[in-house]
């Protein structure tokens, strides 16, 4: 009953005609991206809703989403399978997922003029684990992500992670 009333509300104006005509279609691994996100940001909010007691709490799901879609990078077997389910990836498998992400980012960028988009990717691996060629370069060439190794164990992993985060453009 609230949908139906929030509906009238709705409107399609664009505050930029000229740029929303130069709009290009998604394509359908962009559509079944944006389908994932959706449906990954419901389960998260249902998920936040239940566990969380705090009333000002500022998430961004499609970043969480990113994120999560970058480490299924490095995944296999049963580990995949979770993710790719809680993610919601039906349709597309890894390497669509990440030309998805590739090709959705910078068009999300141009939408609207008015609305600045900051997005900054790092990928930390524990120390302890071998960083696979591939992986890297996957990173680097569909998310623009960095991956270093990381002694998460130290005193120093969160300040070293903070600091990459206080340097990053648009913060």
């Amino acid at each position: 009953m609230l949908w139906l009333t929030l509906l009238p509300g709705c409107q399609q104006d664009v505050a930029n005609p000229q740029a929303a005509a130069q709009l290009r279609e998604l394509s359908a691994r962009e559509q079944a991206l944006v389908v994932s996100v959706n449906d990954f940001s419901l389960d998260l909010f249902r998920e936040m809703a239940l566990h969380t007691t705090s009333r000002n709490l500022f998430v961004s799901p499609f970043s969480i989403h990113m994120a999560l879609s970058m480490s299924l990078n490095g995944a296999d077997s049963s580990t995949l399978q979770a993710m790719r389910q809680s993610l919601h990836y039906e349709e597309l498998e890894k390497l669509e997922i990440n030309k998805a992400f590739n090709e959705l980012t910078p068009f999300l960028r141009q939408v609207d003029d008015k609305v600045k988009f900051s997005l900054a990717n790092m990928m930390w691996v524990d120390q302890s684990l071998n960083i696979q060629p591939l992986f890297r370069d996957m990173m680097i060439a569909y998310y623009g992500a960095s991956v270093e190794s990381l002694d998460f164990g130290s005193r120093k992993a969160n300040r070293t992670i903070n600091r990459w985060v206080e340097q990053q453009p648009g913060r």
